[in-house]
């Protein structure tokens, strides 16, 4: 988009729904689970929603994906998850679907201007974690174009950025 090419892949996050075990009462808002890299969260009362997370080695074209869950994700998931609950391994599958996350080399967004082309911002590749952040976020970036002091410094979301992670706040921000 306007001449810029900005390190940003498609990459397809499988997420299968199973039914909630009666004995399991409640997880919280989200289960996340970085050794196994798996999350789990409630949809309502009686459904939960799983999937992997992180760097994927499959790139796809959003306008030609397999929305389709693969062959073997809701078993992996359910391997994963059942090292946390395992009432999980005996969940019936409801289905699923394939989303697409628009993933950076380092798992964090572009945003801000981009300096090859004046006037013009940025605010993407959130790698799927976009939503909550979007309000406080947006209002900090349309204060950046209307050169207002913004409420949040994005500084560190800017693009290109160092790939230096001794120069940021959150040094574990680059993933392996």
């Amino acid at each position: 988009m306007a001449g810029v090419q900005l390190p940003i892949l498609i990459q397809p996050a499988p997420t299968c729904l199973f039914r909630r075990p009666d004995s399991m009462t409640t997880i919280g808002p989200i289960l996340s689970d970085g050794v196994n890299q798996v999350y789990l969260r409630a949809m309502g009362d009686a459904v939960y929603r799983a999937a992997h997370f992180g760097l994927s080695a499959e790139i796809v074209d959003p306008d030609n994906f397999d929305d389709t869950v693969p062959a073997g994700q809701a078993r992996m998931l359910k391997e994963g998850l059942g090292n946390r609950y395992d009432a999980l391994q005996r969940a019936p599958s409801l289905g699923g679907f394939t989303a697409l996350y628009d993933m950076t080399p380092d798992g964090h967004p572009i945003v801000g201007p981009i300096e090859d082309v004046k006037g013009f911002w940025c605010d993407c590749g959130w790698s799927g974690n976009g939503f909550a952040p979007a309000p406080a976020g947006g209002r900090s970036l349309a204060q950046m174009i209307i050169g207002s002091a913004p409420d949040i410094d994005l500084g560190h979301f800017c693009w290109p950025r160092s790939a230096d992670v001794s120069r940021r706040v959150n040094r574990d921000w680059i993933h392996d």
